[in-house]
């Protein structure tokens, strides 16, 4: 069964040398684009006045046409198309020239597939909102902020319908999530959206205090209780009444503590470090960790009868790796925030350094993506953030992928034809002579290709 192109990105490829462009052709193959390819400017100026391009991706030196004068021919003769320019000479003022003739991207050789899919995927969107009449990410961001919060993703969407809908109750949230996802603004975000919301959220971070120092602060402590308390100290608990205790990292919480935190949440009763009466507190709690809960249950990190307390109703925040469709938005709004900052005229993120982002895993979430765009803000002395912005050690290989194996061309053609037969083959059941149809060769090529690449005996 081949693939309805009909519907597919149209994307041509302008490359002179031979392993290059068939690397590429197998390559995005893959990922449904339509794509044509063109070893010289002859014959892609005769691709591009037959067919309609949505991105163009040439080689900045070619045997018969420079590379700007071919941009020049690209915009005249398809001005919605998007330019992507490749070289192996990379320098400030060529990029500088690309961009002003109307390049979308720039990419520099060598670079992987991945990165080469995230810069199209890129410039496709740009395209798209070119097509839509929403040339700025300004209207995509108004439509997409929830409580300084931004997320276009159905998982972000979902989290801010459970949002809405939890902040209505008064029972225990515990929000769940890697370091730097946005625990507490989601925290944040369920107490503006409560009744509670006239009163300000009081929030600690358990990790941060000692087992004593934070007993006395959740607790408060009468006078004299230890060395140090010389008069009576209302904790936390009696500070948030009527409005809402969060408490980051429960997991770092001593088991002494735990039990007179569930004691609380039984029957909303407490007493100070050192004192003998029993207080009340209506405050709401919301807990977060960057842990599984029931794994740290198991270990004895927390108890099972608090974990069940506090588990009754979970938000689990994914990591930014998983919402990739996020990270434009997320990185024009953090350029929005810190060009203002800083007072500087920075309007926008180009194409290629968007793909950058992109092609990151971002171990520490959101919050190392902000960091990443402030840095660019900071070093950007035009109203435009380059890759070259960005960290020095910012790479595109990602997780997982051999580093060398997009400098071997060879290498390269070998691993995607194998990825490709082997998709071929699951998708007739193993019929070679299928399989070859759906390839585009003959049956006989194909098991030579097979025998190379190891998958026949």
């Amino acid at each position: 069964m081949s693939k309805d192109k009909s519907k597919a990105e149209k994307v041509l490829i302008i490359e002179d040398e031979e392993d290059t462009r068939k690397m590429f052709r197998l390559g995005l193959g893959g990922y449904n684009y339509d794509v044509d390819i063109a070893p010289d400017g002859k014959t892609a100026k005769e691709l591009l006045q037959s067919k309609k391009y949505t991105v163009v991706v040439a080689d900045l030196r070619l045997p018969d046409v420079k590379g700007m004068e071919l941009i020049d021919f690209i915009k005249t003769v398809s001005p919605l198309s998007r330019v992507v320019i490749m070289t192996a000479h990379a320098s400030l003022e060529i990029a500088k020239d690309c961009v002003e003739k109307g390049a979308s991207a720039f990419l520099v050789k060598p670079f992987g597939l991945e990165q080469l899919h995230y810069t199209i995927e890129t410039a496709i969107a740009e395209r798209r909102l070119i097509a839509e009449e929403e040339t700025s990410y300004e209207d995509l961001l108004s439509e997409n902020i929830f409580a300084d919060m931004v997320g276009k993703s159905l998982e972000m969407k979902k989290i801010f319908h459970t949002i809405l809908t939890v902040a209505k109750t008064s029972s225990p949230v515990v929000i769940l999530g890697e370091t730097g996802t946005g625990k507490e603004l989601v925290a944040r975000a369920i107490h503006s959206y409560s009744k509670r919301s006239k009163k300000t959220m009081v929030a600690v971070n358990c990790a941060s205090l000692s087992e004593n120092l934070l007993e006395s602060e959740l607790f408060g402590h009468v006078k004299g209780a230890f060395t140090g308390a010389i008069k009576d100290k209302p904790g936390l608990l009696e500070v948030a009444i009527g409005s809402t205790l969060f408490l980051d990292e429960i997991t770092e919480v001593s088991s002494s503590t735990q039990a007179k935190l569930l004691r609380f949440l039984e029957n909303g009763e407490f007493r100070q470090v050192g004192g003998t009466a029993s207080r009340k507190s209506n405050a709401r709690i919301l807990t977060s960790s960057n842990r599984n809960l029931e794994d740290e249950v198991k270990r004895g990190g927390l108890r099972e009868d608090l974990f069940h307390r506090l588990n009754v109703i979970s938000i689990c925040l994914p990591p930014l790796r998983e919402r990739r469709e996020d990270i434009p938005l997320l990185s024009h709004h953090f350029l929005r925030i810190h060009a203002a900052k800083l007072k500087k005229p920075i309007k926008t993120i180009s194409p290629s350094a968007l793909s950058l982002l992109m092609a990151q895993q971002w171990p520490g979430n959101v919050r190392e993506l902000q960091n990443t765009v402030e840095r660019a803000v900071t070093f950007c002395t035009g109203d435009t953030i380059l890759p070259y912005h960005f960290y020095p050690s910012m790479r595109v290989h990602p997780e997982g992928e051999d580093k060398n194996l997009f400098l071997d061309l060879n290498k390269t053609v070998q691993a995607v034809e194998k990825a490709q037969i082997i998709k071929a083959l699951r998708i007739s059941g193993g019929n070679k002579t299928k399989a070859a149809k759906i390839l585009g060769i003959d049956r006989i090529t194909l098991w030579r290709k097979m025998k190379a690449a190891g998958l026949q005996d």
